[in-house]
């Protein structure tokens, strides 16, 4: 946990006094932190890697880009990783009302839920509604949202282009390469050269024109906040990138829909076909993008949870059947 004086130097220029300093409830990220202040509470979080410096910029640029489109995302009262005030990078923003749509899930009526999901498919379809030119990482140039150089890639990427891109078929090839790099030095290395055969077969599913949109990336449920049946805020932004929309509706799909859930997925579409619709053919490249998804699962098993063979075996088992496909 930071010291107590190194968040008080932080949280001073704006006038604010610390009492006392707790990790969120049920939180699994030890950066996030809840300061309780003479003027209310709210929430800091921080960056000890020198490598993701760029966190603090990243996630001021996106919840403003967010607010534009009326979206609920928490002000941003801080952004420094220049460490004079503290030796960490962090970002100081409000605590938004409600709780994690996570833990009031079970506790919320059917209806309740379908009016959720309206919601949230409406916010994800104005977020999706942010356009620029090229595919990468979010930057913001006169104002604007832009794509700048994809950060995921930077640590795999020896030599290989970065971005930003002019095609998001070039920008997702190298997502799958740089992420198939790192497998490939795991438990898991069997599975690459199969997987780089799968995606080379069906890389035609991304020839043609697709609009570049601002994404989130990691929309499930403990990263939306819900009070009184209503969305209160969607927050977590390090994963927003510059892509195809379908990527990220690929992602929230799986964060949120299992078998039983389809009344409130056709909720959600209700509210995203409002804002952007998915391209024809998205039916067909869904499992394109899950399989993308699932290198990601990999990498958190190497990552966190390596011990966990029942997770692995469920995991690999899912990219088998996507391979027959």
């Amino acid at each position: 946990m930071p010291d107590k004086e190194h968040i008080q130097a932080i949280i001073a220029p704006a006038g604010l006094t610390l009492r006392s300093v707790h990790r969120p409830k049920g939180g699994l990220s030890g950066s996030v932190f809840v300061l309780e202040t003479d003027q209310g509470r709210f929430i800091l979080k921080v960056s000890q890697d020198p490598a993701e410096d760029w966190k603090p910029v990243k996630e001021r640029i996106v919840y403003g880009l967010l607010q534009s489109r009326d979206i609920p995302a928490p002000n941003v009262l801080a952004a420094d990783f220049s460490r004079c005030l503290a030796p960490f990078a962090y970002t100081l923003s409000e605590c938004l009302p409600g709780v994690t749509l996570s833990s009031a899930y079970s506790d919320l009526s059917d209806a309740e839920k379908h009016e959720i999901y309206r919601h949230l498919g409406g916010l994800l379809g104005r977020m999706h509604s942010l356009t620029c030119d090229r595919f990468g990482d979010v930057a913001v140039r006169e104002g604007e949202v832009a794509a700048g150089p994809a950060l995921e890639l930077a640590e795999e990427a020896k030599g290989r282009q970065i971005g930003p891109f002019a095609t998001w078929r070039e920008m997702h090839r190298e997502i799958v390469r740089g992420r198939l790099a790192f497998l490939s030095r795991t438990e898991f290395h069997d599975l690459t050269e199969p997987i780089q055969a799968w995606f080379d077969k069906h890389d035609g599913l991304l020839d043609y024109s697709i609009t570049p949109r601002l994404l989130h990336m990691d929309l499930h449920r403990s990263n939306i906040l819900v009070a009184g049946g209503k969305i209160t805020g969607v927050i977590d932004v390090e994963e927003a990138v510059i892509g195809h929309n379908e990527y990220d509706l690929m992602r929230t799909e799986l964060a949120h829909f299992g078998d039983n859930d389809q009344a409130f997925k056709g909720a959600f579409f209700e509210g995203y076909n409002a804002h952007v619709t998915p391209d024809a053919g998205y039916e067909r490249r869904r499992p394109f993008y899950e399989m993308s998804r699932m290198l990601v699962g990999l990498r958190c098993l190497v990552v966190f949870r390596s011990s966990d063979p029942e997770e692995a075996h469920r995991t690999r088992t899912r990219i088998y059947e996507l391979l027959a496909l």
